[in-house]
């Protein structure tokens, strides 16, 4: 019976131990160490995300810069083209100012030939006689002369008009040359205008292509820059665990150690405390059997007794257990509230604070703190003395975004804290927040 109530005794001493030498709680680093693994698997999804798009995006670029180039060179051609088309016009100008040069000089000159045949034939009509003309020929001795003067004028007015016809006939072909150049300038002067029109219509598309090249090279950079802080991210939150893996490792080992020493303790005060029980019975039997003398036996046993205390499994129990409460109430922060609960620490690892249930988590914050930047953020990152990081004057917290949207801000043991970040906590635990601290 003795031996089974040592047993006993051991069995709750170490179960006293375990649960009140503050050890901390393992669970809550090993939530940790999967809220930033799944943190690391849903950025790098993020990360494949953004690398397509950043494919897609190259891609489309090459695409709208060649057709850019294509463009650039129908218009550099057509540009060409409109410098020859100006060239031609400028030539058939000329042709045709030259033309109308001959053309006033031939008009000039049949307008002299036409004038001087007409005094001629006026002289000739003037001075002239049929008669006489007649007598002077049938006379004898004029005759020959006669005769030589008629044919000289009849030659005279063919020569005038020869001459007036080839005067015509020139003026006549200068005249078509002009009406020739005039239409050739003409269509020369249609394509020019299509030739505008059409540069006009590359430019537009030209200046749009450009355009859109820019966009895309714009949205591409920015990719590409959110695709810099998801891989920043990600190695960082990598860091993070290995640290967090290798603390827990740690704190394991020491542990077990303090487990075995606490193991090796209770035995030995389990040993003290049946050797106590041995020695009272045996004082017992003794009064029991001796009851003749009783003064002189009871004397020297209850000395015995009071100079030795038994320390009971249950008082332990109930001594630790209130050094804990006055441990707990002691640790209460000072949260500009009325609050005056339990204070989140290492050793606690989870308490119910003033609103909800707190945890704690320590990661590297840059990417978090970026993430409040672009949502224009600009309170200092800091850590306090105690290890608590903050943004500003609020504590930075985790927590179920539906429930606390990022940014706003809950009341916590540690002060008033502002939801920063996010874990797969949340999903199961969505009335909990995750303090980051550097524990």
């Amino acid at each position: 019976m003795m031996k089974k109530f040592t047993k006993t005794g051991i069995a709750a001493i170490l179960t006293a131990a375990v649960m009140l030498s503050g050890m901390p709680a393992y669970a809550t680093p090993q939530d940790e160490i999967d809220s930033a693994q799944q943190y690391v698997d849903s950025t790098e999804t993020s990360l494949m995300n953004v690398e397509t798009r950043i494919a897609n995006l190259e891609a489309k670029k090459d695409q709208t810069e060649e057709y850019l180039k294509e463009v650039n060179n129908q218009l550099a051609e057509l540009t060409n083209q409109l410098k020859e088309l100006e060239v031609q016009y400028s030539d058939k100008q000329k042709e045709i100012d030259s033309i109308n040069l001959d053309l006033a000089a031939a008009e000039a000159d049949k307008a002299v030939q036409h004038d001087n045949m007409k005094v001629r034939i006026q002289y000739m009509y003037e001075n002239s006689d049929s008669a006489d003309a007649f007598t002077a020929v049938f006379a004898g001795a004029d005759f020959m002369n006669a005769l030589s003067s008629v044919n000289d004028i009849a030659e005279l007015e063919s020569y005038d008009r020869e001459m007036l016809q080839n005067y015509v006939t020139i003026c006549q072909q200068i005249e078509d040359t002009k009406a020739r150049l005039q239409e050739e300038q003409a269509a020369i002067d249609v394509l020019r205008d299509k030739s505008r029109s059409k540069k006009d219509e590359l430019q537009t598309v030209y200046n749009e292509t450009r355009a859109r090249v820019d966009e895309i090279a714009a949205s591409l950079k920015s990719s590409q820059t959110e695709a810099a802080i998801l891989v920043q991210n990600i190695l960082a939150q990598q860091s993070a665990i290995e640290v967090m893996t290798r603390n827990v490792a740690e704190e394991i080992a020491a542990a077990d150690a303090a487990a075995g020493q606490t193991i090796q303790t209770a035995s030995d005060s389990s040993g003290s405390t049946a050797e106590i029980s041995d020695n009272s019975a045996a004082a017992s039997e003794t009064a029991d059997t001796g009851a003749a003398d009783t003064t002189a036996v009871e004397t020297p046993a209850a000395s015995n007794v009071s100079e030795t205390p038994v320390s009971t499994p249950a008082a332990a129990a109930d001594s630790t257990a209130a050094d804990n409460t006055v441990s707990d109430s002691g640790s209460t922060a000072l949260t500009g509230s009325d609050y005056g609960g339990p204070v989140l620490d290492r050793q606690a690892g989870k308490i119910r604070g003033p609103e909800c249930e707190e945890t704690y988590y320590s990661l590297e914050m840059s990417g978090v703190v970026d993430i409040m930047r672009n949502m224009g953020n600009t309170d200092d990152y800091w850590v306090r003395d105690d290890g608590v990081k903050m943004l500003g004057d609020y504590v930075m917290v985790a927590a179920n975004l539906d429930e606390h949207p990022r940014g706003s801000l809950v009341q916590s043991s540690l002060g008033m804290a502002i939801v920063c970040d996010t874990g797969g906590f949340a999903v199961d635990h969505p009335d909990r927040i995750d303090v980051a601290v550097n524990w």
